[in-house]
C-alpha cells in the first residue's frame, strides 16, 4: 500500500466531487490522510485502477470525510475557547484518526452495544505507536553517563514526564472524547449535551487507557536512558521517584500498579548493553495495562439507554 498514489486517485478517481462539503474545514492534506486511512484499513491490496471504479470505496471515503470534517470543526471550536493556536488542529485530527479509524467500522463495532471493549482495545493497539513516538520525543538525550547523580536523573525524568502529561491532558480531555463517542454512538455530527454527558464514563476510561500507554512507554524508555544508573543499583530510587510523579498526576488510580509491573522487568538487568531487551519487555505490558484501564468499558458505554 505504500506505493498507492493517493494524489492521483483523488484527482482521477471521480472522488473529488464527493469530498466537497459546504463550509469544509479540511485541508487537502487532511483529505489525503483520511483517504489513506480508509484504504489502508479496509481496502488493503487494491490497485489504483481498481480503486477508480470502486463505488463502495468512494462512498466510504466520503462518509469519513463528512464525519472527520465535523470532528475538526469541534477541535477548532475547542482551540478557540482555550485561546490556543488553530494550527494545532491538524496534529490533533491526525491523532484522532489513529484512535478511531474508519467511522463505518466504529459504527459496526458499537451498533449492538456488546463487547465494545474489544473494538477500542484493537484501536489502542495501533494507537500505542503514536503515543510511543511522542514519548521518544520527550527524551532529548539517549543515555546518562555512568556516575551521574540519581537525584539529577530523577529531576530530568520528572520534567520530561510532566511534558508528556501536559500533552496528554491538552490533547485528550475526557470531555472531548465524550463528544467523539456521542457522535459515534448516536450517529450525529452534533450530538446533544445530554448525549455527550452519557458518554463521559466511557471517555474517562479511555483517557485512563491512553495514560497507561504513556506511563508504560515512558518507563520502557527509562530502561535505556538510565541503564548505567540501574545496573549500578539506582533502580529503587528511580522507581520510587517516578511512581510518585505518576501517582500525583491522579489520572487513573491503577497507573501506579501498572508502572510498578513495568519497572519490575528491570530488576534482572546486569549490563547496560542489555537495556533495549528490558525496554522491550516493559513495553510488552501495554496491552495488559490498557485492559486494566478499560475494565467495565462496555457498561460505561451503555450508561444511558440508546433511544
Amino acid at each position: 500500500m505504500n506505493n498507492f498514489d493517493y494524489k492521483k486517485y483523488l484527482a482521477e478517481g471521480g472522488i473529488e466531487s464527493k469530498l466537497e462539503i459546504r463550509g469544509s474545514v479540511l485541508t487537502k492534506e487532511d483529505r489525503k490522510a483520511i483517504a489513506s486511512m480508509v484504504i489502508e484499513e479496509s481496502y488493503q491490496g487494491i490497485t489504483l485502477t481498481e480503486a477508480k471504479t470502486n463505488e463502495s470505496l468512494k462512498e466510504d471515503i466520503a462518509e469519513n470525510i463528512k464525519f472527520y470534517n465535523a470532528v475538526k470543526q469541534m477541535i477548532l471550536e475547542d482551540l478557540k475557547k482555550q485561546g490556543r493556536p488553530l494550527h494545532e488542529a491538524a496534529g490533533a485530527l491526525g491523532i484522532i484518526l489513529k484512535l478511531l479509524g474508519g467511522i463505518k467500522d466504529a459504527w459496526t463495532a458499537t451498533a449492538v452495544g456488546k463487547d465494545i471493549t474489544a473494538w477500542l482495545r484493537s484501536r489502542m493497539s495501533s494507537f500505542a505507536g503514536s503515543v510511543g513516538k511522542k514519548v521518544d520525543n520527550l527524551f532529548t538525550s539517549d543515555q546518562v553517563n555512568p556516575g551521574t547523580d540519581v537525584k539529577k536523573v530523577v529531576s530530568i525524568l520528572a520534567d520530561w514526564f510532566q511534558s508528556g502529561l501536559n500533552w496528554l491532558v491538552k490533547t485528550f480531555s475526557y470531555k472531548g472524547i465524550a463528544k467523539l463517542f456521542a457522535m459515534i454512538r448516536y450517529k450525529k455530527l452534533k450530538p446533544s449535551e445530554e448525549q455527550i454527558k452519557c458518554m463521559v464514563p466511557a471517555a474517562k476510561k479511555t483517557v485512563s487507557a491512553i495514560y497507561a500507554i504513556l506511563v508504560i512507554a515512558f518507563i520502557a524508555k527509562i530502561a535505556v536512558f538510565a541503564a548505567p544508573i540501574i545496573v549500578a543499583g539506582g533502580l529503587p530510587a528511580l522507581q520510587a521517584a517516578t511512581l510518585g510523579v505518576i501517582a500525583k498526576a491522579g489520572i487513573w488510580g491503577g497507573a501506579k500498579l501498572v508502572a510498578g509491573k513495568a519497572f519490575s522487568t528491570f530488576s534482572a538487568m546486569k549490563k547496560a548493553q542489555d537495556a533495549a531487551k528490558y525496554a522491550k519487555q516493559a513495553k510488552a505490558g501495554i496491552s495488559d495495562g490498557v485492559g486494566e484501564a478499560l475494565e467495565g468499558f462496555d457498561a460505561a458505554w451503555n450508561t444511558c439507554a440508546l433511544v
